[in-house]
């Protein structure tokens, strides 16, 4: 995701870490601020199917966005989500 309001500080990142981590406790994320102002969020959780996978992370985002204040800091339109198999999720991670 994209963060439009210059370098995400720090409290701001721990806030959506601990939004996130209250979203989905499973949930095994790193949250990682990229060139350009990307904010990076891995994730490893369960589900029946990618699609599902992809609802409940895109739902937490939300969450979290809204939760802590954030949903308009954030360009949440244009934020990619990518799903693999946890075997072929290395290669994401890669790229």
């Amino acid at each position: 995701m994209v963060y439009l309001s210059g370098t995400l500080p720090d409290d701001e990142r721990e806030a959506l870490r601990g939004a996130l981590w209250a979203s989905i406790p499973e949930l095994s994320l790193t949250v990682v601020t990229q060139p350009y102002n990307v904010v990076r969020v891995v994730a490893t959780l369960r589900a029946d199917n990618p699609l599902g996978a992809m609802s409940e992370l895109s739902m937490a985002l939300d969450r979290a966005l809204l939760g802590t204040g954030l949903f308009e800091a954030f360009d949440a339109t244009g934020r990619v989500l990518r799903v693999a198999p946890l075997e072929r999720a290395a290669a994401f991670d890669a790229g």
